[in-house]
């Protein structure tokens, strides 16, 4: 797979879909739901591990909650640079595109 012209290799990658998705759900939430779909996810994660409809939807989570929080918004190349991280390997990514809001998703 490519992100913006460079090789993604192992493992499918979060589809953006499936976060964007979840994301509208998120969207919604006061922050009661927030916190509740948050404990919800970290027993089904906990349970299940890390599959990628499970990922999607604490990605969508973690991007509303730094939306509403710090007022930055996660890009898709930071949701495909969490997966790589979430997978246990290393993500390269260039100055400028966010290491650090892409260290908050996995």
């Amino acid at each position: 797979m490519e992100v913006e012209g460079r090789a993604v290799r192992g493992g499918r990658p979060v589809e953006r879909e499936q976060v964007a998705a979840a994301g509208v759900e998120c969207a919604r939430l006061r922050e009661e739901g927030v916190k509740s779909m948050a404990q919800d996810l970290r027993a089904s994660l906990t349970k299940t591990g890390f599959r990628p409809a499970l990922a999607a939807k604490a990605f969508a989570l973690v991007r509303e909650v730094a939306s509403r929080t710090i007022r930055m918004r996660h890009f898709d190349v930071q949701l495909v640079g969490g997966w790589i991280l979430l997978t246990g390997r290393v993500a390269e990514m260039e100055t400028g595109e966010g290491k650090t809001l892409t260290a908050t998703l996995p």
